[in-house]
Formats: C-alpha cells, structure tokens, sequence
C-alpha cells in the first residue's frame, strides 16, 4: 500500500492488485510443472520408450514458462491493458494446467510410468493445492485451473474404476475439498480487497484536505506549488500555452478593520465563488496562495485569452455584492496575467515572478485593473479598463 503508482481510481486498483498478485503467484509455477515433468519422465522407463514425447513435453512446459516470465504488466494502467493483460496471463496459467491435466492422464494409460505413477499423483494434488491457495482472486477460472488438472486423470481412472476406485475416490474427494477451500479463499481475498480500497479512499480524502484551502475550498499553496512545475513541463512537451492569472483583493485589510475577520471570510468566500463563476472550464484550476492572494492556472489558454477571462472576472467582482449583516458591499480586484515563454521562464519561480511583477504594475496603476505581463516589462494592453475607485 505504499508504492508510489498505487492507482486510485477503485476500478483500476481492483485489477491492477488481481494483475500483481496474479503475476507474482505464478511467477514460479511455470519451473515447477518443468520440474515434476522431468521427474516423471527422467525416473521411470519413460525415457527410453517414450523419448520423443518426453522432450515434447519439456519443450512445452518450458515454453509456458518463459510465457510467464517475459508477460510483464502494462505501463499504463488503464481497464482496458489491465483486463487485456489478466485474459493473456490467465490463459498462460489454464494451458500449463490443461497441460499437465492431459499429460498425467496419458502417463496413467502408459505402462512404462506404472513406477512413477504415485509421483504424478502427489504433483497433480501439489499443483492443485497451490492454484486453490494462490488463484483465488479469480474465483471461476481458478475453479476451471482445478478442472483441467483433474478431470482428464479422473476420466482415465473412470474407465479402469475396478484397478484405481481407492485412488479415485481419494482424488474426486480431495477435488471437491479443494473447490469448497477455493470459495473460502476467495471470500477472504475480496474483504481483504475491500479493507484496501477503504485506506485508498481514506488517503484520497487526507490528500483532498491537505491541498484544498478549507475556508474557500480552493487549492492551497501547497497544490500550486506541486502543480505548476508538472503542467509547465506538459506544456512545454505538448507545445500548448500555459496562462497563469494571479488576483489579489484591493485594500482587503480596510474591509477586515472596518467590518471584522468574519465579514473578511464572507468576501473570500464570496470573491472564491466569483472565480468558480468565470473560470469554469475544466482545464482552469482555481487557488488560494494566502491571505487575499489567489491565482488561476490555466492549461492550453492563450496570452489573450487568459487576459479576457481576467477581464471577465473583474467586472463580475466589481458587481457583486458581499452580504455584511443586513447591508452589502463590493470588492475589486488587481490582477496580473502572463503566459509561459520558454525563453524566460526556466523555472517556476521565474514564471511567478514574472506575473507577480504584472500584479504589483496593477496595483500602482491604481488597482482594479488587469496588466498582462510582456517579455521586456509588465504593462498594460491599451484595450484594458481602468477604475481608480479603491473597494
């Protein structure tokens, strides 16, 4: 649970944890199929009257289990490579159960294993146990894996019932045993799965608090500093501009001396559902770096975009009216927009710095304005409104 890639999304995390455990409980099952074959082959007659099928089956077994070591998981983790993954890996595993399933029936019928004969048995019961214990994650193909490792023995048995009926029916007994122990398993398998997704969900939730800004329930400082570098690299790798517009509240410490903190938070609240209002698209994300500091990220949006966006939010904020009690007041707001030059801005702090120095231009322009930030200086485009009204 503490792997960096652990997804988060509960559809995801379910097939990835069947996918990983799946992957590790097999890695060896393919050896060991080896393994019993050879013992088989190598310790009775088998050799010498059945040398051609003896390194068949070598070839065989070795080849599945080479299958199960190069199928490595997929690098994304979506549905759809997950499922696709666990369908291959799956029928890797139900061909090196088919396979020794047949092969221990034909070894039954062949005279020169009668020596062997309680070696096959006690690696069919071996293999079977393993797939009960380890498979369970896949209740139906882990019963199908069972299947194919008894049923071709037990129909050879069946027809010779009078020479083997002790021996077949310890093995159908053990069968069903190994059936009811797999349903338990996998019982125990899926409350485990579930205790996993409610931690997930817990850390999600502490996740969410630690970088949302409790009182405006915009992201915090802490988010923006963790999101920027990420969607300025982005950017710069999918040649898409990145706007960023940075507000703050004119006079905002005259509001909470005249009218007290409480009213102070009504106006962040009040001024954090304006930006909801205007930067609504799911590319734009909205912050609270502190105090009455907020800014707006803003992925594949132009220079000119994001300053009309800008522009859009300080005439709304200019109308709206913050309720105080009985009576209402209004807030404006100085804001500073910038788009990434990757001339200039090699660094986060060079980008913020940059749009900061717009924000600090239209605060001695005389607040409640906008000033777009330029490569040479910051200054304000001559389409831009000004209103020297202090809130």
């Amino acid at each position: 649970m503490n792997e960096p890639d652990v997804p988060s999304s509960p559809r995801v995390f379910v097939l990835w944890r069947e996918a990983k455990d799946t992957q590790l409980r097999a890695r060896l099952g393919g050896c060991y199929y080896l393994s019993a074959w050879l013992l088989v082959w190598l310790l009775g007659q088998g050799m010498c009257d059945h040398t051609l099928a003896g390194l068949i089956g070598g070839v065989l077994f070795f080849g599945l289990m080479q299958l199960r070591k190069r199928h490595t998981l997929p690098v994304e983790l979506t549905v759809q490579n997950l499922k696709r993954w666990l369908n291959l890996h799956w029928a890797i595993i139900l061909a090196s159960a088919f396979l020794w399933g047949v092969t221990a029936a034909w070894a039954r019928l062949q005279p020169s294993f009668d020596e062997t004969w309680a070696l096959v048995t006690l690696m069919t019961i071996a293999f079977s146990t393993l797939h009960a214990f380890n498979f369970s994650m896949n209740l139906k193909r882990a019963r199908l894996a069972l299947l194919m490792l008894y049923v071709p023995t037990l129909l050879v048995m069946l027809h010779q019932w009078q020479q083997n009926l002790s021996t077949l029916i310890t093995l159908m007994f053990y069968l069903s045993f190994l059936l009811l122990l797999l349903s338990s398993s996998h019982r125990e398998y899926r409350h485990t799965l579930a205790i996993e997704l409610k931690l997930i969900k817990r850390q999600e939730a502490l996740k969410h608090l630690s970088l949302t800004d409790s009182l405006t329930q915009l992201g915090n400082r802490l988010k923006f500093d963790s999101l920027l570098a990420n969607m300025m690299n982005n950017a710069k790798r999918q040649g898409v501009p990145l706007s960023l517009v940075m507000l703050d509240i004119d006079h905002f410490k005259s509001v909470n001396d005249r009218y007290g903190h409480s009213c102070g938070d009504i106006c962040l609240v009040g001024f954090a559902d304006v930006m909801r209002n205007v930067f609504r698209r799911e590319s734009d994300t909205l912050l609270r770096l502190g105090g009455e500091e907020f800014a707006v990220l803003m992925h594949n949006t132009s220079h000119n975009n994001a300053y009309v966006l800008a522009e859009n939010f300080r005439k709304a904020l200019s109308e709206h009216d913050m309720p105080i009690g009985e009576q209402s007041i209004r807030i404006t707001s100085s804001l500073g927009v910038g788009c990434m030059e990757i001339e200039l801005d090699s660094s986060p702090n060079q980008f913020v710095r940059r749009i900061d120095e717009a924000l600090y231009q239209a605060k001695f322009n005389g607040r409640n304005c906008t000033v777009m930030s330029s490569p040479k200086r910051p200054q304000k485009p001559d389409t831009a409104e000004r209103n020297h009204e202090p809130a």
